[in-house]
């Protein structure tokens, strides 16, 4: 990833709290060329962030990152704590690694990319142990230059539409997560109940459907360059036999783009 979105990465020895780990950050960032604002207001921003969804996401691992008004670019942070620091991660682990992305409100599409890139790249163990392990902050920015990939800059190489019909809802986060880090465009999500809701209330079909069967879908649609289409379809397989799942709940389905009318913006 490019070095022009880090800062100078940190090893930190010292016993803090959550609150300690934003105040670094902000104190660090405000130093940072690209950021114009005081450290105070970098400083709430993040613990705003923090008060409306915890950013601690397991593993040891939070990714603190907010918009902040009168940036230029991306800024892009990493502490490693040695003693570890709680955050409110749902599996109550001490939080070792943070990162932290700040960024212009309309820098929002490659927010998105850098955040899921990031998230990708610490849900692999070897990547985690490496960087708990580094002695220096040369070895943690190697580390990242080598596992975190840069936004990309949009493209016009054709697009495919990737739709996924997900039936298991505790994958919608990390199915947006890789969408995002492929550099999807045009995301979005409905909702929708299954016909059966209305069937068994139909006095033709009331036996043969109950209201234990009835459940929902959501479909995630998306835009992405052809040339990555196959490897996120199977990227999206890994996830779920990893998770036990084998394909059950989740359909992919992968169109190259056919334009009769009209454009968005991808």
């Amino acid at each position: 990833m490019a070095t022009q979105y880090c800062t100078p990465f940190l090893i930190v020895d010292e016993k803090t709290d959550r609150d300690g780990v934003l105040q670094r950050i902000a104190e660090q960032a405000s130093r940072h060329p690209a950021v114009t604002a005081p450290e105070r207001l970098v400083f709430s921003a993040l613990r705003d962030r923090e008060n409306t969804v915890c950013t601690a996401i397991g593993h040891g691992v939070a990714i603190p990152h907010c918009a902040v008004p009168g940036m230029d670019q991306l800024v892009l942070g990493l502490h490693v704590y040695r003693n570890g620091v709680a955050m409110g991660a749902s599996d109550a682990q001490p939080v070792t690694i943070v990162f932290f992305i700040l960024g212009p409100p309309e820098a929002r599409t490659q927010h998105v990319q850098l955040l899921a890139a990031v998230s990708r790249a610490v849900r692999e163990e070897d990547f985690r142990k490496q960087l708990n392990a580094a002695q220096s902050e040369q070895t943690l920015l190697e580390c990242v230059q080598r596992g975190v990939t840069e936004p990309e800059e949009p493209s016009t190489e054709a697009q495919c539409r990737v739709r996924v019909l997900l039936q298991n809802i505790e994958l919608l986060e990390t199915l947006l997560q890789e969408l995002s880090g492929y550099g999807a465009s045009s995301l979005s999500i409905v909702t929708g109940e299954s016909a059966r809701t209305y069937l068994g209330q139909m006095a033709l079909f009331a036996s043969l459907w109950t209201g234990k069967e009835q459940n929902s879908i959501h479909i995630v649609e998306g835009y992405v360059k052809r040339s990555v289409a196959n490897d996120l379809v199977r990227r999206i397989s890994d996830l779920t036999d990893s998770l036990g799942k084998k394909g059950r709940g989740v359909l992919v389905t992968v169109e190259e783009m056919m334009i009769v009318h009209g454009s968005l913006e991808l």
